[in-house]
């Protein structure tokens, strides 16, 4: 008698799963695509003297893109800010090797280190 029943319930599902539709990517659906490794977060220099003399691409690998850039003669002016009021002042000149770091100076609040601002330069969303 419980034969009957399990068979009796079995063969109406098995017949019922037959029926549905197929799950999975429609015919003709592009692959799915790797999503892109995250990037490296940069890695700020303890201090501003550390800029002297460095090139554009350091300067943006070590903090990425300035906030500002003007060009004043052949100098150029980049300003970094932060939301917490950090600013680094960057001014490029031409030297035979391209564009060098001459200057760079911070502004802090009271409570904040030249380290821990150019870290929150860096740390800030691209």
């Amino acid at each position: 008698m419980m034969a009957r029943w399990a068979l009796a319930l079995v063969l109406p599902m098995t017949l019922l799963a037959a029926c549905a539709p197929k799950v999975g990517a429609p015919e003709g659906a592009p692959a799915p695509v790797a999503a892109e490794p995250a990037r490296p977060r940069p890695v700020p220099p303890e201090h501003v003297a550390a800029l002297i003399g460095v090139g554009p691409e350091a300067v943006e690998a070590a903090l990425g893109a300035p906030v500002l850039r003007r060009a004043e003669g052949t100098a150029e002016v980049w300003l970094y800010a932060t939301a917490e009021g950090c600013r680094l002042d960057v001014v490029l000149f031409p030297e035979k090797s391209g564009l060098r770091v001459a200057h760079a100076s911070t502004r802090t609040p009271v409570r904040m280190t030249e380290t821990s601002c150019l870290r929150a330069i860096a740390d800030r969303p691209a």
